[in-house]
């Protein structure tokens, strides 16, 4: 008898936690078979890919997500991926474009500061590391 969607995404869950990205890279895509519009199952694929240094194949995941309902999250793992493909300008250009919306966005202060240390553009780095500091002193 097979499985249940809902028993292969908590079984994918589980190699994702254990960090068996290939297991759970075959589970997602074997959910996404049956549903292929399923948001959540591609974002977790596109986020095994990357921890599994797929990167290219993550980067098409989180292309496909972006302007579904939840940008943010697709826009950061999406920004992520492009930086690890070191294509820093679009990566700025995605975290800058989270800013824009939620200037209070961790995650996306510490990946801009991140980049402009990679590139040594210091002066950015030490900004994005102040914003972030007054961001977190407020909480």
């Amino acid at each position: 008898m097979m499985a249940s969607n809902n028993e292969l995404n908590k079984q994918a869950k589980k190699y994702l936690i254990e960090s068996n990205y290939n297991e759970a890279i075959r589970l997602y895509r074997q959910i996404l078979k049956d549903n292929p519009e399923d948001l959540e199952t591609k974002s977790n694929l596109g986020y095994a890919l990357t921890q599994n240094l797929q990167f290219e194949d993550a980067k098409k995941i989180f292309e496909g997500l972006i302007g579904k309902s939840d940008q943010e999250l697709y826009l950061l793992n999406y920004g992520v991926v492009l930086s690890l493909l070191h294509e820093y300008k679009e990566a700025i250009k995605i975290f800058r474009s989270i800013l824009d919306k939620n200037p209070s966005n961790i995650d996306a202060w510490k990946n801009l500061s991140e980049i402009y240390l990679r590139t040594e553009n210091h002066k950015e780095a030490n900004i994005c590391r102040l914003k972030l500091n007054k961001i977190k002193e407020g909480m």
